[in-house]
């Protein structure tokens, strides 16, 4: 199961790269109160909160027994997360896999997310 968490961790990525950030507890508080009850496998932290050395650790202490690590100690480049959500998307397409979770988005149920839109060089 993956989850974003997007508002905690974009607060988490305008903390910046100190050891030290402003608030670096709330934010893995909030996270743990978000990531906890989904039942998920593991965490990857990305972008800015990846690189606060405290806040990976909290979130590690909190969510024991769950591995946490970030993406660049899985081969996902940070700064490369976009191309890699959309890469995925592109995947679910392809496959007829639903991308969205209904309780979230509040679809009536699970969805194919996109469509193909063939280039001007497709009509030739």
């Amino acid at each position: 199961m993956v989850l974003t968490v997007r508002p905690a961790l974009a607060v988490a990525a305008a903390a910046g790269d100190d050891d030290e950030p402003p608030l670096p507890d709330p934010i893995a508080d909030a996270i743990h109160g978000y990531v906890a009850p989904h039942g998920v496998d593991e965490v990857v932290v990305t972008g800015g909160g990846a690189r606060n050395r405290h806040l990976v650790s909290r979130l590690a202490s909190l969510l024991e027994p769950l591995p946490v690590m970030t993406g660049s100690s899985i081969g996902i480049d940070g700064d490369a997360k976009e191309a890699v959500a959309f890469a995925a998307l592109a995947w679910a397409w392809l496959n007829g896999v639903a991308g969205n979770i209904a309780e979230v988005t509040g679809a009536a149920g699970p969805r194919v997310l996109g469509s193909l839109t063939p280039g001007r060089m497709a009509m030739r």
